[in-house]
């Protein structure tokens, strides 16, 4: 007897696994941003993204992680920016990464 019917095994990853699961991964993403290690946040924004590709935020951090590669500063100034914004804020700054 298999442990999963074929209804389990047609359900999208993103069904199975709970959005603590993503919100975690954002997180840590977030941290390793945080003290530059971006190669490192690249890959779990990317992980995050692999299975809710709409997460606008961790599309927009994993664009600004690989900006900070050669901009570090820069790219924090605007992290910062970011994380105190209003909603509004948060839209146009995201379209000026994506511009650049």
């Amino acid at each position: 007897m298999m442990p999963f019917s074929d209804e389990d095994l047609q359900e999208p990853v993103s069904d199975l696994i709970d959005e603590e699961f993503y919100q975690d991964l954002f997180q840590k993403a977030i941290a390793y941003f945080e003290i530059d290690d971006f190669d490192s946040a690249i890959l779990y924004f990317s992980l995050v993204l692999d299975e809710v590709p709409e997460h606008k935020e961790a599309k927009f951090f994993a664009v600004l992680s690989d900006f900070a590669k050669n901009n570090t500063s820069h790219a924090k100034s605007l992290f910062d920016f970011y994380m105190v914004s209003e909603q509004k804020q948060k839209e146009d700054i995201r379209k000026y990464i994506y511009d650049i």
